[in-house]
């Protein structure tokens, strides 16, 4: 009996396919994140995961930035953008002047959260991408 390897040589195909779409979709383009922490609630908790685009283009204020953590090379944090270049930043009962290539990020719970109120403003180079979507839970999804 002979064997018909061609149908399943289209699956291997196309499976290696779709997955090598994903892999460039996910090192080129966007990347999933899960929140850990207090910093950003009530915007995020704990679990939450989110959808991140790498390299934007127009990076605004308001905007939620992902980037490595200034502490732990293996971690992320997730805060908001407050602070361009050149923008003077009141740091308690001191102001300080955002350097170029830094922003200066916060989280939304400022009570409780390690963003540059504590350590200063950040250099560009830790900047991983801008949160575009909140995808889980599915109860609490939506664009950001």
């Amino acid at each position: 009996m002979k064997i018909n390897w061609k149908p399943t040589f289209r699956v291997i195909v196309r499976a290696v396919g779709i997955g090598c779409t994903i892999r460039v979709i996910h090192n080129e383009y966007f990347f999933l994140v899960k929140t850990n922490g207090p910093s950003m609630e009530p915007t995020f908790h704990t679990g939450d995961f989110i959808i991140g685009e790498r390299r934007p283009k127009d990076i605004a204020y308001g905007n939620i930035i992902i980037l490595r953590s200034p502490f732990d090379p293996d971690g992320y944090l997730v805060k908001r953008l407050m602070g361009l270049p050149g923008d003077i930043k009141r740091n308690g009962l001191s102001f300080t002047k955002v350097p170029e290539g830094h922003m200066w990020l916060e989280g939304d719970n400022s009570s409780n959260s390690r963003d540059s109120r504590s350590f200063g403003s950040v250099p560009q180079g830790l900047i991983t991408g801008r949160a575009l979507y909140k995808v889980w839970p599915l109860s609490d999804a939506k664009v950001l």
